[in-house]
């Protein structure tokens, strides 16, 4: 789909008009490639072993076998550097502080408050909060369908909201942070294990009231928590680059001990017993339509990862 969001900022071209042939690529020229989805084929990326091959699935749903990918991106929060098996946490909305509200902002004097989409919004129940709102000075947006639109008024506004509806994973939170926008939300909106500011939590309506009208009375307690914020953004760069940077050693580190056991009959013996016993497994798996219970496992999006 084209979206046209602003031709100074963005030509007015999809993806597919960036894609080039797998074949044509240097790919030696690479240490690590990431691919949104399958798209690399596993040809490829079996000739070049020595790329750290990382795979961004659509909303962090991975394949039951990893078929030549290093690592799979989970559009979690990082945490720690800490590296974990077969799996790199690094959100969708990977951006630094401040960047939305530079590109975006058309004053310095942020005010209002505007609702995460994901929110429940419902005019005649939440009617009376909005004019509590509106008592404070702060007018409320909602998020439109145009982008640039969106972000403007996102980076206009002094909070974000998140009213009740599902949970998220987060990236919408990160977009306001970007955006130097406080967070405001309940203990259970956000599943990506952002590590929001205990203040940022509040309980009911009346709690959010009471939290925004201390803040609105005390402005350097409001820096502290913007500031904050921006610390998640820059940890969140650090660790992934972090998480990055080892799963490469870690590799390259494998390759060079198997290079030099290479001549060991009983590793040979061993490699090809695992190979051939993990395709078994894998079509047994798929073919007998047996899942392991994990929610981050979903069927329904893709192919067996031994027929991609």
């Amino acid at each position: 789909t084209k979206i046209k969001i602003n031709s100074s900022r963005l030509p007015f071209r999809c993806p597919n008009d960036f894609s080039l042939d797998a074949e044509k690529i240097n790919w030696s020229k690479y240490d690590i490639v990431i691919s949104l989805n399958f798209a690399v084929p596993i040809s490829i990326r079996r000739k070049h072993p020595r790329i750290l091959w990382t795979c961004m699935t659509g909303e962090g749903r991975f394949p039951v076998l990893s078929s030549c990918w290093d690592y799979f991106i989970s559009h979690d929060y990082p945490n720690t550097p800490f590296l974990n098996l077969k799996t790199i946490n690094m959100p969708y909305t990977f951006i630094q502080p401040s960047f939305i509200f530079d590109a975006f902002s058309t004053s310095k004097n942020k005010k209002g408050i505007f609702i995460e989409i994901n929110s429940k919004i419902n005019q005649s129940k939440n009617q009376e909060l909005f004019k509590k709102f509106n008592s404070l000075n702060l007018n409320v947006e909602l998020h439109s369908p145009e982008i640039e639109e969106n972000l403007k008024k996102l980076s206009s506004s002094k909070y974000f909201i998140k009213l009740g509806g599902r949970p998220v994973r987060g990236n919408s939170f990160l977009e306001a942070m970007s955006a130097s926008s406080l967070c405001l939300l309940q203990y259970n909106d956000c599943y990506g294990k952002i590590p929001f500011h205990q203040y940022c939590y509040f309980k009911d309506e009346e709690s959010l009231i009471n939290k925004i009208k201390f803040l609105e009375k005390n402005n350097d307690f409001l820096v502290e928590l913007l500031n904050y914020q921006d610390s998640i953004l820059e940890n969140m760069i650090e660790n992934v680059k972090s998480q990055f940077e080892n799963a490469l050693i870690n590799k390259r580190m494998y390759l060079d001990s198997k290079t030099n056991n290479k001549n060991s009959k009983k590793n040979r013996i061993r490699s090809i017993c695992k190979n051939l016993l993990q395709k078994i497994f894998g079509g047994l798996c798929y073919e007998g339509l047996v899942r392991i219970n994990d929610p981050t496992i979903d069927p329904r999006e893709y192919l067996p990862s031994l027929l991609e």
